[in-house]
């Protein structure tokens, strides 16, 4: 392209949907660095009081209600920018509305009328702003989606709809360019973003959606249009795990599927009945908000996305990226192999686990009843529940035990707690994070490479307060509620990291103290590949003491291993490899350099 854009602070920006979510945002940070911004939605009501708290602000902004379905509207709204400031430099198409529900069983009327929105929209935006743009030049931003470039189920009409805008915007792109007309199209294809999307869906689904993770905040989206907006870019995925998404679905579309269907049924609902089955498909909703009601951590920027928008970035990232996902997604499928990897419902008599998205949870049942091993990710904590009815009906546990304190292993255990009003064991070097004491220490994102490790940053490591609620295990290495087993001290993940063993059929329950997949890579997460590993590296404060927990489990001789990430496996080959891990550790598990190998937490 030779031409360039505006410096923000010289532009006219128009924004579709922009009463809410996304189009908010980048309203009001438009105006906020000094751009004049129309604003336009469904809903004037909610469209005035953001332009009067732009202005409040010190910002220029106006607005026009206009339905993107409808394309004289569109040509009334650019008319309106026209009229007001004498230019259009920028044009956002952002409006659309989502709808979950099972392809076959969503009305045709609806999905007509969600292309009528998020296909169409886009369309007439486009067919309004060029006339304007061609020859002063300028830019049409679309908001696309990573649906976009890889479908995710419960949401296949709204998937299809956003093919359908990558596909019309790289088009009208070349066909632009070919004309060498001075007009930048840029498609931005935001991941899961905590805007009140869920709430404005229709709804088909028998429980409230939830966002699929990671969740990223809506002005990290906002900052990618206005970039946008300044320097002419082709296409920006928001947030490594989307981009990620993407290249495996290209690469190895069977396995992405299998994943999916593996995970982003349950992951796309929340633990509660429907109550917004309309949504804003047929007309504005009331609540207009920017920020959305996840119940998942919300990621405020994208470390991918900034290394993807920088100068080395645009070709660099992607290239890199792109390679490592071909050359991870053959290790996998090389790696994929049954030996000794047991069914996670059956890991050893009496012993059953669950797998909530990254982690694993373990029931253990004797013989008056049963108990819970660690509590899962935060908003867990009905899938846990529905789990366990499978397995001892209405039953509840006698005690629940941790491994540890960990996000990932008490996300669910406040609800649990409360809802079957039993004792919480854990080791005593944990109870000030299980009584809200002190926050764990920061983890260290620059060990063990890897998105996971990345974003260790952005994990939550707060406390939580059970009180009275949560006891120390008993000095003499029993463990409460489980004849037969016993509990060791295995620190250096925490510690207080406890693993629990039965001597009589060597069963252990690891905990975080290794794993069988690489904790610290996205891709080994999303596929888990089996592997023997150390303990997760960007959490784990004292190498030393990790090491020698390895050692003290891989000295037991475990026949049955249910680690805290990863697969269950059993038999001679995985005891082995535990082995060898002990071996080995400081040689394949220890980082060479990092916050805790210099400066080691001990108790």
């Amino acid at each position: 392209m030779g031409f360039k854009l505006k410096n923000l602070r010289n532009q006219v920006i128009v924004v579709t949907g922009a009463s809410s979510g996304i189009g908010r945002a980048t309203a009001e940070m438009a105006a906020q660095r000094g751009a004049r911004v129309v604003l336009s939605s469904r809903n004037e009501a909610e469209l005035r009081r953001v332009v009067d708290g732009i202005r409040e602000r010190g910002g220029v902004a106006v607005h026009y209600a206009a339905d993107v379905a409808d394309p004289d509207a569109m040509v009334q709204l650019a008319r309106r920018a026209m009229a007001e400031f004498g230019a259009i430099d920028t044009w956002v198409n952002n409006a659309g509305v989502g709808l979950y529900g099972r392809t076959t069983e969503v009305p045709l009327a609806d999905k007509r009328r969600m292309f009528d929105i998020n296909f169409w929209g886009v369309v007439h935006g486009c067919r309004a702003a060029v006339p304007y743009l061609r020859e002063r030049g300028g830019a049409i931003i679309n908001i696309g989606s990573v649906t976009g470039d890889r479908a995710v189920p419960l949401l296949g009409i709204y998937s299809a709809s956003k093919h359908a805008v990558r596909g019309y915007t790289d088009a009208l792109r070349m066909e632009l360019e070919e004309q060498g007309l001075p007009i930048s199209v840029s498609l931005v294809k935001p991941s899961s973003t905590n805007t009140p999307f869920t709430e404005h869906a229709r709804n088909y689904m028998d429980s409230e959606p939830e966002y699929g993770p990671p969740v990223y905040a809506p002005e990290a989206v906002a900052r990618t249009i206005l970039d946008c907006a300044e320097r002419p870019t082709r296409d920006v995925t928001i947030g490594g795990g989307g981009k990620m998404m993407a290249m495996m679905g290209a690469v190895a579309p069977r396995l992405t599927d299998t994943l999916m269907e593996r995970t982003m049924f349950e992951a796309q609902k929340k633990d509660a009945p429907p109550y917004h089955h309309e949504g804003a498909l047929d007309g504005p909703q009331g609540s207009e908000r920017r920020d959305g009601s996840t119940e998942r951590f919300v990621m405020k920027r994208s470390a991918y996305t900034r290394a993807a928008m920088s100068d080395v970035g645009r070709l660099l990232p992607a290239i890199a990226l792109g390679t490592a996902t071909v050359i991870g997604i053959n290790a996998v499928r090389r790696a994929l192999e049954p030996d000794g990897i047991v069914p996670l419902d059956s890991v050893a008599p009496g012993v059953a686990g669950l797998r909530v998205m990254m982690v694993n949870v373990y029931a253990i049942r004797h013989e008056t009843g049963w108990t819970l091993v660690d509590a899962g990710l935060y908003g867990s904590a009905g899938r846990i529940r529905r789990w366990a009815a499978g397995h001892f009906g209405n039953t509840p546990p006698d005690a629940i035990i941790l491994t540890h304190a960990h996000f990932d292993h008490v996300g669910a255990l406040d609800e649990l707690v409360n809802e079957w009003n039993v004792p919480v064991y854990a080791h005593f070097e944990e109870l000030p994070y299980l009584t809200g004491e002190r926050p764990y220490p920061p983890p260290d994102p620059s060990v063990g490479g890897g998105l996971m490790a990345r974003m260790s940053r952005l994990y939550p490591r707060r406390p939580i307060d059970l009180g009275p609620r949560v006891q120390e295990l008993p000095p003499d290495f029993n463990v409460p509620t489980l004849p037969g087993w016993q509990w060791v001290h295995t620190p250096g993940h925490t510690a207080g990291h406890v693993s629990l063993f039965r001597p009589a059929d060597q069963t252990l329950i690891a905990g975080d103290a290794f794993c069988t997949t690489r904790q610290e890579s996205f891709l080994a997460v999303a596929t888990q590949r089996p592997e023997m590993n150390g303990p997760p590296a960007y959490f784990t404060t004292d190498w030393d003491a990790a090491r020698d927990s390895v050692r003290r489990l891989a000295g037991l001789s475990p026949q049955f291993i249910a680690p805290g990430h990863g697969h269950a496996v059993s038999g001679n080959e995985w005891r082995d490899s535990l082995r060898e891990l002990a071996d080995r550790f400081d040689e394949v598990a220890r980082p060479r350099e990092g916050r805790y190998v210099e400066n080691p937490l001990r108790g």
